[in-house]
Parts: C-alpha cells; structure tokens; sequence
C-alpha cells in the first residue's frame, strides 16, 4: 500500500514536493475510500494539469524508484542527466532525492535515495513511525559505506563494502536479491513490495502477453467479460483459444499472413513466450505448453445485424477497446489483490463516459483491495459523486518548476461542483493561453 513520495531535482520538480494518499477524516463523502490501519490511506487519486506540467513525471518518478529498487544495471544503462532538473544553474551538480513511503507484509516503510551524476550518495530503509514515533533503521548506505540494524561480523560488512565499491550505481536492495548479505526479513519485504506490489502503466504501454495471461487466468477472463458486459460494448462474449502451431498455420496464416510466425516460432521456448502485434495491436501469442508449441487468439464475440453475433479477433477492435481490454489485468488485480497502480493518461483513448463508468465501478466497490492512481486530463472524472477532494491533486509549472498540490488545500462546501470549479480556473492546473489566440479568436 503507498503511503507517499517525497522528492526534488526530478525531471520538473526542482523544489521539494509531497505526493500522499492521507485522509482528510473531516470529509465524510463519498464513503469507503479509505483504508483502516495504523496509517489510514484512500483508495484512489487523480492527478490533473495543463499538457507540460508535469503529471507524468509524477508516474515517471515511481518508476524510477521502482526500477533503481529491483534492477542491478538501471542506472548504469541510463544516463542520470536525463532524470535531474536541468532548468537551473549547475544542474548536474544537484543530486536526485526520492523517498518513497508503503506499507507491506502488515509493516510501514521508508525507501529514501539520493543519487548523483558519479553515484549513489545514499540509500536507506527504515521502519516508519508513521507520523507516531522515530523510524528505526535497517540499513543505511551513504557512498561506499554501510550500517545494518544487524551489526554484521567483520567479513560480512567487508563484503557488504566490496559489493557496493564493485555495484556503485546499484541499489544494495538489487543487489542483496542477487547476494542475500543483508540478514534482514524487511530487506525482502521492501523489494517485494517494489516488484510485485507496486505496477507502473506508461502512457503507450502494451501488454505484450495479454492473450496468454487471460488463458492462463480464468479470474481475470472472466473478471473481463463481466466488466465489459457492465459498461454495453456491444461484446457479447471474450474467449481464447490455442491450436498446435501447425493447424494455427493451417487454418489462419492468410489473415494473418503480415506477421512474420516463422520467426515467432523459432523464439519461443519453454521459458518465454512470444507475442504478435499488428498495428499496434495484440494478435496472438505463441507458447510452449506440454511439449508442443501452441498459437492463441482472443475471440470477441460481438453483436451484428439483426441479433446475430461474430467471432472478431483483436485486430478488428478499436484502439479504445484495446485501451480497455489492457486495463483488465490492472482493475482486476486492485480489486482483489493489495497492490498500488499508478496509470499514466488513463482515460486516453477511451470514450470519456466509458473511463468514468469504469473507474466508478472501482471507486463504488467496497470490497477493494488495491489503490488506483492515474493522471488524466478528463473533467468526467471530477465526479462528486464518487471522488473525494483529497482524492484530487493538481500541478502547476512556474519557471520551468512544477508544484504539486491538493484539492484538499481548498476550503469548498460539500455541494460545489468539483467539476464546475475545475473549468472555471478557481484551483488552477489548467492551461493558460497567450494573448495571440485570444487576438486569433476575436479575428475569427
């Protein structure tokens, strides 16, 4: 569960700023949004502003995060100039600050990194007070340098140093999944927490293996069909089938005959199944299963003339139905599972009325688990009915800096329009226009 970020020098955020999920206990409505424990959290946020201001690097900075957490090369294989501020004097000399607070295995934690152009400068974990008491260590890095809460015998924290002067751009997190030196059960708990309970959606992600995942998934087939029933698509049914390579071949290489399956057979193996894509769009996946290679389609059936129905596959869908079709795997799992998902532009390129009634079927469901934050430029959204204010954050750039605030800063009665205020500039996070198109518009 994600409690907070804390960062600066990242991307558009020169100046510190604070991201959180906290409750304002003083707003009663809408009901459910929070989740109980010794730090109470909601359930969702929405982030809005002008094109530019800095929403997405947000969503950028959790990957960050997450991929310095759980992967040994990352920083070696990106340059760190392209993450700082750049819009300041001596930019490169000015290091990356993230801390990042969650909750997971039933304990609160505080991941904090600085990093410069040369380094990690520090990199800590801590049990957090949560606001209650002091965090108390379990480890601590600054340069080459480490302390544990477990003193280590001399050998260890000679190794513990020898991996670090080795691994300078590694996370030692990274690093003790692969050489477990760290005796330490919340070291294992925290990058857990970064691999599988924490998923970043880009903007223009694909979800290379969603045939397969829904084959192997029947709770989210059928979570799927379900949903996609609720909001009337037309879809009358969702199906996959898998076929031995050779018939797949046999019965369908003339529609597909675009995509290069000599070369997708030959990739394949026990361990990795491969994927098609045919404008952009998922068309089947190949598998090695009990032996033998297989090909698997997704059927959507959907309503024709007169009542009939078709088997359709995904490439005869619009890329709003494929937008949907790859947030399943997202709905379902923070319906069921407690896991974070931060989303990127969620609503594009889905009807507007269309993301409203699926994030409304997440927001009304009191039997959630997981938390959905998304940023998005879609006003539907800024429903009263199923968003909180504090569920509602804003950015703003001002010298090339981006601010980062709540519509919780704001005193409004319970009965406004979050929606209506919103369009009328009273919270700001809006674009602002040049006196030249005011000019263009009163010529036109």
């Amino acid at each position: 569960m994600f409690l907070r970020i804390i960062m600066s020098n990242f991307l558009s955020y020169r100046y510190e700023v604070q991201f959180d999920m906290f409750p304002n206990f003083r707003r009663q409505t809408p009901a459910g949004h929070i989740y109980d424990g010794e730090a109470p959290v909601l359930k969702q946020a929405a982030i809005y502003g002008g094109n530019g201001s800095g929403k997405s690097n947000l969503i950028h900075a959790m990957w960050f995060v997450k991929s310095f957490a759980t992967l040994t090369d990352f920083l070696t294989m990106n340059e760190i100039t392209q993450f700082q501020h750049k819009l300041q004097p001596d930019a490169e000399k000015k290091n990356i600050k993230i801390t990042v607070e969650f909750k997971h295995s039933g304990f609160y934690y505080l991941y904090d990194i600085e990093i410069s152009t040369e380094r990690v400068e520090l990199e800590s974990l801590r049990l957090s007070g949560v606001g209650k008491g002091r965090a108390k260590l379990i480890f601590e890095r600054k340069g080459l340098t480490v302390k544990s809460s477990n003193t280590p015998n001399v050998n260890m924290q000679k190794a513990m140093e020898k991996l670090i002067q080795n691994n300078p751009m590694s996370s030692l997190l990274s690093l003790n999944r692969q050489y477990p030196i760290l005796d330490s059960e919340h070291a294992s708990n925290a990058i857990d927490w970064f691999r599988n309970g924490l998923v970043i959606v880009p903007l223009y992600a694909k979800l290379a293996d969603i045939v397969n995942l829904m084959y192997q998934r029947p709770d989210l087939l059928d979570f799927t069909k379900k949903t996609f029933s609720d909001i009337n698509l037309g879809i009358d049914n969702i199906r996959v089938d898998y076929e031995q390579a050779d018939e797949y071949i046999k019965n369908h290489l003339q529609a597909n005959k675009a995509v290069d399956i000599d070369s997708l057979l030959s990739n394949v193996s026990s361990n990795t199944g491969v994927s098609a894509f045919k404008n952009n769009k998922p068309v089947f996946d190949v598998i090695f299963e009990d032996g033998v290679k297989k090909i698997g389609e997704m059927i959507v059936r959907q309503e024709g003339l007169n009542g009939t129905v078709y088997d359709m596959g995904l490439s005869s869908q619009s890329d709003g139905t494929i937008k949907l079709l790859m947030l399943m795997p997202v709905f379902c799992d923070i319906t069921n599972k407690d896991v974070t998902v931060f989303v990127d532009e969620i609503n594009h390129p889905i009807h507007p009325l269309l993301i409203k009634r699926l994030v409304r079927l997440f927001a009304d469901n009191t039997e959630t688990r997981g938390q959905l934050i998304f940023t998005t430029h879609e006003i539907e959204l800024l429903d009263n009915s199923f968003m909180r204010n504090d569920e509602v954050w804003f950015t703003e750039k001002n010298e090339g800096s981006t601010s980062l605030y709540s519509l919780n800063e704001f005193k409004l009665h319970k009965n406004i329009s979050m929606k209506n205020g919103y369009l009328e500039g009273r919270y700001g996070g809006v674009p602002l226009f040049n006196r030249i198109v005011d000019q263009f518009d009163e010529v036109q």
